[in-house]
């Protein structure tokens, strides 16, 4: 999805093997607070993290075989600016 203002969003769909996986998101300016978010193909959210002062996000989830998920990096604060990050998908068998 798209959306305006100084501190946009990015949306991922997934569909994932199943069992236990980690969604790992990092960046690298510690004065750009980004958060992240899972949630079910029906947008109800089933975990989130969004800790302050770091450059890592880290999710934990058991999640289904053929099921869509949503994952959502949200810029908390990016200062109005452009921050690159990279978001892998884990499973953790």
């Amino acid at each position: 999805g798209s959306c305006t203002g100084d501190d946009p969003f990015d949306r991922w769909s997934i569909t994932t093997c199943g069992g236990p996986h980690s969604i790992d998101l990092t960046w690298d300016d510690i004065t750009r607070d980004l958060d992240l978010y899972l949630s079910d193909a029906e947008d109800a959210q089933i975990g989130q993290s969004a800790t302050p002062n770091t450059t890592s996000e880290t999710i934990l989830a058991d999640l289904q075989e053929g099921e869509r998920y949503v994952i959502e990096v949200q810029g908390f604060d990016t200062s109005g600016a452009a921050q690159g990050y990279t978001l892998e998908v884990s499973p953790l068998d």
